[in-house]
């Protein structure tokens, strides 16, 4: 199953128990306010994002957080994805999303 389509920034791809995403990194820098920064700068412009689906993004960002992680962002709804969302980068500077679906009705 593929989600987006050619006019789209975003599409993924189910391959057994994981989910491949490509996401246009203009959009991602406007996640975790990069988007004024120049987009030939890496840090500017993640080439790469792990992306985590948790049961609760408040409760991990609190265990993570009291664990010393220091967040890009805050958890926030984005009901235009429709998930909730945290951004935290890992030693090396890998951006790494944590996030839940929304309940939206």
């Amino acid at each position: 199953m593929c989600l987006g389509d050619e006019n789209s920034f975003y599409a993924d791809f189910e391959a057994g128990d994981i989910t491949l995403a490509l996401f246009d990194r203009r959009e991602m820098s406007q996640a975790i306010g990069t988007e004024n920064l120049p987009i030939e700068s890496a840090p500017s412009m993640d080439k790469v994002s792990l992306i985590l689906n948790v049961d609760s993004v408040d409760e991990m960002y609190a265990r993570f957080r009291d664990k010393g992680v220091k967040f890009i962002t805050e958890p926030m709804d984005r009901e235009e994805w429709g998930i909730r969302v945290a951004h935290f980068r890992d030693p090396d500077g890998t951006l790494i999303e944590i996030y839940e679906p929304l309940n939206l009705k």
